[in-house]
């Protein structure tokens, strides 16, 4: 399981200061083969996520601080939901739990544990398990700590890193291209990593793919990921490929999964979970936008809205039904574009 860790050359335009999910990355990829090598190699690619073969998956960006690779907060079994004794706590106790709560990032190590079960974010509250570290204060005294957004053990950070990153806005405006006048104004948002401004992705490929990949994420680097790439947005470098292996947890038949990619589930998966919901947890996300017309000219750019699980989702295992998902066609008329649906699992085993 290749990774690809990233080096942020310049801000990246995303939705709500996000960092580019597996779509966006998908979408880049596929770009960078058709120009590098061609249309008919990419429709090859294609075929093969339409026949439920990929050449290639891979993850959303997460980001690296100091030494450690950060994951998606997992979501927990539903089972594990159900809080008949409501906790007692001070205004300080409810303000650490709404932050713990808001957390998008964990370790490796609390990953694992949220995501066997074998601790839960309401156990960890209702023990006070966890303190909140501050810039410029000691290391609480606590089993788990709060430090950036990012929930870590203790002694995982020797120092209490920065924030995972940052986001600034900027007054936009549209313009009529008939007409040249202002037909609305809106906010602009761009994502900074902190100072390492690493990022990295997951992938998993085919070997004859492997350098079709490599070779278009290189080629998105140098143009841009996300919005305003033109003006020099979204810029960054490949700086290393590990196949050092982040997180595969089991494999079994009766595993739970977690998806750390976007995931839009056929109609058999839907089915399956329906029938067994106490095994299911999930965050819906909708995914719309517009193809990349830099290159190629359509009539129709804007693509129709997605239902999408989010990065962190658990489910139960299909037998027999890897790769999970399908790439849902997204665009009307003759031209048909994929987004990426098919999940980028790991195993987790069953609670």
């Amino acid at each position: 399981m290749p990774t690809l860790l990233l080096k942020q050359e310049s801000p990246w335009v995303t939705k709500n200061g996000e960092l580019p999910r597996s779509d966006t990355l998908f979408g880049g990829i596929c770009w960078g083969i058709r120009w590098l090598e061609g249309e008919e190699r990419l429709l090859q690619a294609l075929d093969g996520f339409s026949r439920r073969d990929p050449p290639f998956l891979i993850s959303s960006l997460f980001p690296k601080v100091d030494d450690t690779y950060l994951l998606p907060k997992p979501k927990e079994p539903s089972a594990h939901n159900d809080r008949t004794q409501p906790i007692s706590r001070t205004r300080t106790e409810r303000s650490v739990g709404k932050a713990v709560t808001k957390a998008r990032w964990v370790t490796p190590s609390v990953f694992h544990l949220l995501a066997s079960g074998d601790a839960t974010l309401y156990e960890i509250l209702s023990n006070e398990r966890i303190g909140v570290w501050k810039n410029g204060a000691g290391q609480p005294d606590a089993e788990f700590v709060l430090v950036g957004g990012i929930i870590a053990r203790h002694g995982e950070f020797s120092s209490a890193p920065e924030a995972v990153s940052s986001t600034s806005s900027s007054p936009r405006n549209s313009i009529d291209r008939v007409s040249l006048e202002t037909t609305a104004f809106f906010e602009q948002n761009a994502v900074q990593l902190g100072n390492s401004g690493m990022a990295y992705v997951l992938a998993r490929w085919k070997p004859e793919f492997g350098e079709s990949v490599i070779g278009a994420i290189r080629w998105l680097g140098e143009r841009g990921v996300g919005g305003d790439s033109s003006t020099g947005y979204g810029r960054f470098s490949l700086t290393q490929i590990s196949a050092e292996e982040r997180w595969l947890g089991s494999n079994n038949a009766n595993d739970d999964l977690i998806t750390l990619s976007l995931y839009h589930p056929t109609k058999e998966e839907r089915s399956k979970f329906a029938s067994d919901p106490a095994r299911v947890s999930y965050d819906i996300t909708v995914r719309k936008g517009r193809l990349e017309s830099q290159y190629v000219a359509f009539d129709q750019i804007w693509k129709r809205s997605v239902l999408m699980f989010g990065e962190g989702s658990r489910f139960p295992a299909v037998n027999g039904n890897e790769p999970y998902g399908h790439n849902p066609i997204v665009t009307e008329g003759s031209f048909h574009a994929q987004s990426l649906g098919m999940a980028f699992t790991v195993g987790v085993g069953r609670t």
